[in-house]
């Protein structure tokens, strides 16, 4: 488990399969997450999230560290299923009652720091679709970041 300053990051639960099919029906969130129409996911569908979550590299459930809410989740996959190139491929999702808030960035500039340090990848990338613009906001915030960290200062 680990925190940031308003966030708990944990494994996943079996238990966390209701909270994040009621994101994936979400059709705001939903939008963001596939290139496929907007469509209402059955229970069965949980199936497929397990399949996200057990192919992942490194997969966190995203909580209120006040509350323990459910918030969404944020995963690492190796691109191409390749250790070899240490090439990683980032996703995240929030439910839409903490959009514009700051969480996903606080998230994302934790588990990116992680990517890097803890598990030795070379590069992080990750698709973004255009009309997702809190999205794109927050991973504009997160390059700035990340270049403020590394440079050397003179």
């Amino acid at each position: 488990m680990f925190t940031t300053e308003r966030l708990i990051l944990r494994p996943f639960r079996t238990e966390d399969l209701d909270d994040m099919l009621r994101l994936w029906n979400d059709p705001l969130v939903q939008r963001g997450l596939t290139s496929s129409g907007v469509i209402p996911r059955a229970p069965n569908f949980k199936d497929k999230i397990s399949g996200f979550v057990n192919s992942a590299l490194f997969y966190v459930i995203i909580t209120m560290k006040e509350t323990a809410a459910f918030m969404g989740m944020c995963n690492i996959w190796l691109e191409g299923g390749n250790a070899k190139n240490r090439d990683g491929r980032m996703g995240i999702s929030i439910s839409t009652e903490y959009w514009n808030m700051g969480y996903g960035t606080e998230a994302l500039k934790f588990v990116v720091d992680y990517a890097f340090r803890w598990l030795g990848l070379h590069r992080v990338s990750l698709g973004v679709f255009e009309s997702n613009m809190g999205a794109i906001i927050s991973y504009e915030k997160l390059c700035v970041l990340s270049y403020l960290l590394t440079t050397p200062r003179l």
